[in-house]
């Protein structure tokens, strides 16, 4: 069991990608996204088009990750133009940034073929997650709104 977890299933000697190794790798994806959403929606309040693209996102990193296909160096571009999209999009909230980081790395693990590892994660995360909503240490100050009105 050990072995078929961590083991890679793209056979790493050929360049060429097959067609079943590519449809394992995007129904894994998908359903783990769809994980990564459920475990999401239950840690509190939740938009349904951060949620779309949560569930989304590791399919897309997926793909982009099997076309550079072990390329190195389009592997560190790739990352950055990841890193740029975040930092140009509106600000959002811890919960929402490390989500997305999730979800990244999910879309990683299995576009690099590491279906078992992904799925490992995905469900240690999960659940990581829920208990931690659950737990009171973790309890911090409520948020407060500060509101000025200027007549």
């Amino acid at each position: 069991m050990t072995n078929l977890l961590f083991n890679n299933i793209i056979d790493d000697t050929s360049a060429t990608l097959t067609l079943a190794d590519f449809l394992i790798c995007s129904i894994s994806a998908i359903l783990l996204g769809m994980i990564l959403v459920f475990g999401y929606k239950n840690s509190g309040n939740t938009k349904k088009d951060f949620m779309v693209v949560l569930a989304i996102l590791p399919f897309v990193v997926q793909m982009v990750i099997m076309l550079v296909n072990g390329n190195l160096g389009t592997g560190v571009a790739v990352m950055g133009a990841f890193s740029l999209i975040r930092f140009r999009s509106a600000p959002g909230t811890a919960r929402e940034i490390g989500a997305i980081f999730i979800s990244m790395a999910i879309g990683l693990a299995v576009g690099t073929g590491y279906i078992g590892l992904s799925w490992l994660f995905t469900i240690l995360v999960c659940i990581i997650w829920a208990v931690y909503q659950k737990t009171a240490w973790l309890n911090g100050d409520e948020e407060l709104v500060l509101q000025i009105t200027i007549p």
